[in-house]
């Protein structure tokens, strides 16, 4: 931790962690052995900050390991030079190779790359090449916080699905039944309406395969009851399915929620405290439904108007009472959590025969748009459960209809997915309208969108030409045809207020 950093980064930590595994970037930066931990991570942070006379404070709700750095200017080969680097991190890491493997290339571009930057007085470049000459080693990923190793061994789990009668959880849970014994210990079904779930799962139910149990997610000893002995909470509640009291509803609307507790701030605190074990042997972790869309409102202007297909669409034009708000910060607190995650985003939710199940595409920006089928959805999330390759990630997900899915349950999928922490070291804007986009996420974010445009349903393919509750078929039969930038119509604000109704 260098003196310009807040008391609450880890990038001391990181850089204490990965030094005393790596021989060849002591070498690299001229670090002795021998060095204690206090002044081994001094040293470090200083070879790499001492040139900037910058001191950033941390933004609310953000990573401090990345909000502490400036943003970063790379042209021409500085810029050539952090591509190379990073992407030789990211092939060593999935590879399985060791860090000193690198190529003497990407070690060249690194060390380039410093010295460019020190001379320049760049900050966050540097903090990049640190991160690329660790990567993240064979090991599997790992989510952010203290609690963030994987389990060394697959071990049978015990599942809690919160949210178990609405339309995802339900379909969650008996893909979860499904499951061998040797995968999956229990099932639990959390809900607010027993009778309702009994109807639901009643073979399960009469099986004793499903345990129900009724929770109200506003009181902590009751979500702590639900939570407990689980080893994977996933937390499949809607923003249509979760019941606000009108002053929540009011809060949301004018964006101040920000500091209440929700429910998933009370399963976060359940499991850590009914967790036992070591951070090295913990395997608790949350798996998050949210919704694509989320981070697109607060992008910078600049973003806004390059991506401005996946922004002048209905639900992010509307926003039903901050609903989008509200789930990105939802998002923001389970990663600060400590405990191991992955944040799903589904497009627009279809079911058979209208979008019929297919292959579940994964991809990251937040720049997917199109239509996802339920069980697709439920799939990828008992997946991202049980495979510690999809720690620490968010992602979107639609489905590709004619194609069936990975047989290895998405893990090679998983494998290729970048951290959050690895998409905020690159530069990429994860949802706070900090933007250069000359970095290497964002460029990684433009490749996703020009891609991911390539999917959308129908003929036509621009969304920005939709209305809310109209359908792409509708706007190739030419029954709709919005303008764009068109403010909303009274029909479309009042479809949107009974999303919450």
């Amino acid at each position: 931790r260098c003196d310009n950093c807040c008391d609450n980064c880890r990038s001391g930590k990181l850089l204490q962690a990965r030094l005393s595994t790596s021989p060849a970037l002591r070498d690299y930066l001229r670090i002795p052995n021998t060095a204690k931990s206090c002044s081994m991570t001094s040293t470090v942070a200083h070879t790499f900050s001492s040139s900037t006379q910058q001191s950033n404070a941390c933004r609310p709700r953000r990573s401090p390991s990345v909000a502490c750095l400036s943003k970063p200017q790379l042209h021409g080969s500085q810029r050539h030079g952090l591509t190379t680097a990073l992407l030789a991190s990211q092939t060593t890491r999935k590879s399985g190779l060791a860090t000193s493997s690198m190529t003497s290339s990407s070690s060249s571009a690194l060390k380039s790359l410093s010295s460019s930057a020190q001379s320049t007085h760049i900050a966050r470049p540097a903090r990049l090449a640190v991160t690329a000459v660790f990567g993240k080693g064979p090991a599997k990923k790992k989510g952010k916080g203290p609690a963030g190793a994987a389990p060394a061994e697959k071990v049978a789990l015990n599942v809690a699905v919160f949210g178990a009668t609405g339309r995802i959880g339900s379909a969650t849970v008996k893909q979860l039944l499904q499951l061998p014994s040797t995968e999956v210990a229990q099932v639990r079904a959390v809900v607010r309406d027993a009778e309702k779930a009994s109807e639901m799962f009643s073979e399960a139910a009469a099986d004793n395969v499903l345990d129900v149990a009724v929770c109200d997610l506003r009181d902590d000893a009751s979500v702590a009851k639900a939570c407990a002995g689980m080893d994977v909470v996933l937390w499949c509640v809607s923003g249509q399915d979760e019941k606000l009291t009108p002053m929540q509803l009011f809060k949301g609307l004018f964006g101040l929620n920000k500091k209440d507790r929700t429910p998933v701030d009370r399963i976060c605190a359940a499991l850590k405290r009914s967790d036992a074990k070591s951070a090295e042997e913990s395997i608790s972790k949350v798996v998050v439904l949210s919704s694509a869309a989320v981070t697109r409102l607060a992008w910078s202007a600049a973003k806004k108007k390059v991506l401005n297909t996946v922004v002048d669409i209905p639900i992010v034009r509307l926003n039903p009472l901050g609903t989008l708000d509200r789930q990105r910060e939802l998002e923001q607190r389970v990663r600060e959590s400590g405990l191991r995650y992955t944040v799903v985003r589904p497009v627009g939710l279809k079911t058979a025969p209208d979008w019929p199940a297919g292959r579940p595409v994964l991809s990251q920006g937040d720049v997917a748009v199109g239509r996802v089928n339920i069980d697709d959805v439920a799939k990828v999330l008992v997946s991202a459960a049980q495979s510690p390759q999809a720690d620490g990630a968010t992602f979107e997900v639609v489905t590709l209809q004619g194609y069936l899915s990975p047989l290895d349950n998405f893990e090679t999928v998983f494998s290729r997915l970048r951290t959050d922490e690895e998409r905020e070291a690159m530069g990429e804007d994860m949802g706070f309208g900090e933007t250069n986009g000359d970095s290497p996420g964002e460029a990684a974010v433009l490749a996703e969108f020009k891609l991911m445009m390539q999917l959308l349903p129908g003929e036509i393919q621009d969304p920005t030409r939709l209305e809310m509750g109209k359908t792409y078929e509708q706007l190739d039969r030419g029954e709709v045809d919005r303008k764009k930038g068109a403010p909303p119509t009274k029909r479309e604000k009042a479809l949107a207020d009974g999303v919450r109704n």
